[in-house]
């Protein structure tokens, strides 16, 4: 059955270690960095570069360039179908983990519960999520299941279940992915006010330009107009911005 939920993607698409916004060399010398270290390890460098600084056609690129050359190399797939499912291309994620070596391993397993999320199949995604912990992960990658497991409960319209595990979750670690989702449930659940105060600490990153904007319609939809307005002038056009006053999409 799919479900589709508006912010979804927006949602998934922060679904990775958080980290400040890192200075990446023009997409000419990237490629030519990548041509003369030639090696896996060196793309995976460029990727998370890009990533952090917002150039996701640059870590998309890499990582397609890499599966072209080392078609067997299942790490770098699984980063390749993360990163098509981050950029609005699920459909395509699910078929580059149809070629995993491995396809039983619980990192491939997250990887197809992410791209069923992006696509609406959330019980299927459950269901993946629920075997991926099961198949004996390691610790690292349990922290990314219950990251997405949050997503899929609330997905699933248990937005209390969600936000407990949220909480729970930003209690060890204050990542940026999981406090936008968190944000967003309480969007969803009608908690603005406390929307607001989640939210606001990352307004100013370059990598979730859409966490200002999610920040503005809690303030909207918390009575602070003004303040939402102030907050989104300077960032998009007047016309945009009274969308969003108006909680409608941009």
């Amino acid at each position: 059955m799919r479900i589709r939920i508006p912010w979804l993607l927006a949602g998934l698409c922060f679904l990775l270690p958080g980290c400040a916004a890192a200075k990446l060399p023009d997409k000419p010398a990237v490629e030519e960095l990548s041509r003369s270290m030639d090696s896996w390890e060196t793309n995976m460098i460029i990727i998370r570069a890009a990533e952090k600084s917002g150039n996701l056609d640059i870590a998309l690129g890499t990582a397609k360039a890499e599966i072209a050359q080392r078609p067997d190399n299942q790490e770098g797939r699984l980063v390749l179908a993360r990163l098509q499912t981050r950029t609005g291309q699920p459909e395509q994620a699910m078929i580059t983990l149809e070629s995993c070596a491995r396809p039983g391993e619980s990192s491939v397993l997250l990887e197809k519960a992410r791209a069923g999320l992006a696509l609406g199949l959330v019980p299927e995604a459950v269901e993946m999520l629920q075997r991926s912990k099961e198949a004996d992960p390691p610790h690292s990658l349990i922290w990314e299941i219950d990251k997405l497991s949050a997503v899929a409960a609330d997905l699933s319209g248990d937005h209390d279940s969600a936000q407990n595990l949220y909480r729970a979750l930003l209690g060890r670690q204050d990542d940026p992915g999981l406090r936008y989702n968190y944000g967003r449930s309480l969007i969803s659940s009608g908690r603005y006010g406390q929307a607001v105060n989640i939210l606001l600490p990352l307004v100013e990153r370059v990598d979730m330009p859409q966490a200002r904007v999610a920040a503005a319609a809690a303030m909207a939809k918390n009575k602070d107009v003004e303040g939402a307005r102030n907050l989104l002038h300077g960032y998009m056009t007047d016309e945009d911005i009274n969308r969003v006053l108006k909680g409608k999409k941009i």
